[in-house]
């Protein structure tokens, strides 16, 4: 029941909060785009600095050729642990 300051067991300032929400809502129902749209939008502007791009499997061989080579890993293998001392590992 909409009321004035004079009608007794009203809350104005909770009819205005609803009324300020039931608005938002209804604007973000009207402005929310769909996920089709969004990338549409998102493809429209970034296009042309797409176009540009090269293949980034030929960038991995570019790269191969300029870095230099990683040196071959060296495996060290750990001391074995004598079996008279396994109880004192526990």
């Amino acid at each position: 029941m909409k009321g004035d300051r004079k009608t007794p067991g009203v809350d104005i300032i909770q009819e205005k909060r609803e009324a300020r929400e039931e608005k938002k809502t209804a604007e973000g129902a009207e402005k929310a785009k769909t996920f089709e749209e969004c990338a549409q939008a998102y493809i429209d502007e970034h296009w042309n600095g797409w176009k540009d791009f090269r293949n980034p499997a030929e960038l991995t061989k570019q790269l191969r050729e300029k870095l230099p080579k990683r040196p071959k890993r060296v495996i060290r293998h750990h001391p074995a642990l004598p079996y008279a001392d396994a109880d004192a590992l526990r």
